[in-house]
């Protein structure tokens, strides 16, 4: 009753009961609704398989995401994969995440801008991102724009 008053008015999501938004079966259907209302449901339902892969192939962006979400390592992680240019809307924190970074950059290898100083400095995130879009050369740690090995990659 509550998903099919959402499906016709989406702001009905906002006066639902709360205990309905940490339900996983609720979740679901709400996310085969809209990948966005992932931002009304409780983090903690992340940890179930297959909910961040459901809210990403039906719209859900970190652009837009409350913080929590932003700084949710799976999520932000699945996010730049899709779409490495989200990068840029992950906390700080991630940013700095080697992991994520590298991820991000080999899906759009400008996503270099957003990646913390120290790993715009690290070989294997600045070739990645090279290999990936050699105008990223630019983003790339001072040392590294200078790089005749990495400089092999840009031509």
């Amino acid at each position: 009753m509550a998903l099919a008053c959402i499906e016709r008015d989406p702001e009905v999501v906002k006066v639902v009961d709360r205990r309905l938004l940490v339900d996983l079966d609720f979740g679901h259907g709400l996310l085969n609704i809209n990948g966005r209302f992932l931002n009304e449901l409780h983090i903690d339902l992340l940890a179930h398989e297959g909910l961040i892969e459901l809210a990403l192939i039906n719209g859900f962006s970190l652009r837009g995401a409350r913080q929590d979400l932003r700084a949710h390592r799976e999520l932000v992680a699945a996010a730049v994969a899709r779409r490495g240019l989200d990068l840029q809307f992950a906390s700080d924190a991630l940013k700095k995440d080697r992991r994520i970074a590298l991820i991000a950059v080999q899906e759009y290898g400008q996503a270099l801008q957003w990646v913390s100083v120290l790993l715009r400095n690290d070989r294997k995130i600045v070739e990645a991102a090279l290999r990936q879009d050699r105008r990223a050369r630019r983003f790339a740690g001072a040392h590294l724009q200078h790089d005749s090995k990495l400089a092999l990659l840009c031509v």
